[in-house]
């Protein structure tokens, strides 16, 4: 069952920030998902010391039909790539963390950026769909492609 999510960012006083999700059932407009925030936040900010910097919110999507059934045997989410982009108006760069990449794409502390699928995802990110493009998590936009890094995460 798809669900909804409402996310909110809390500041502690060092500047620190710590995230809360509530799971919505989903279905619901945003105009009623930003009421029901509207309502919860109030509240979240009497039992909380931090002061609620953003709230977000994450639309349950349906998954289109094509994709595998069932995961690859013997490949665990921990190993994963991190893609890297530039992006305007920082000199930060924007990873993608993409958990449980598959091995066969790993060529020791890299990701095999040039192998069809990788640079398929890779431009996907940065060209977007023609409606829809990607950004970093400030609004900036992707401008260029770094690097593939695998990763590994407990």
């Amino acid at each position: 069952m798809a669900v909804d999510i409402i996310s909110y960012a809390l500041e502690d006083f060092t500047g620190k920030r710590f995230n809360m999700r509530v799971f919505v059932d989903a279905g619901g407009t945003l105009a009623e998902l930003q009421a029901y925030s509207n309502a919860l936040i109030a509240d979240i900010d009497a039992v909380t010391a931090c002061r609620v910097v953003q709230a977000s919110v994450q639309k349950g999507l349906t998954l289109p039909g094509t994709l595998k059934a069932d995961a690859t045997d013997d490949m665990f989410g921990q190993l994963g790539a991190n893609l890297s982009f530039t992006a305007t108006g920082t000199a930060y760069r924007h990873t993608v963390r993409v958990p449980g990449v598959d091995e066969s794409l790993v060529e020791g502390e890299l990701i095999d950026v040039d192998d069809a699928l990788v640079v398929a995802l890779r431009t996907e990110i940065l060209s977007g769909d023609g409606t829809l493009e990607a950004s970093d998590a400030y609004g900036n936009d992707l401008l260029a492609f770094i690097e593939g890094k695998a990763t590994f995460h407990k």
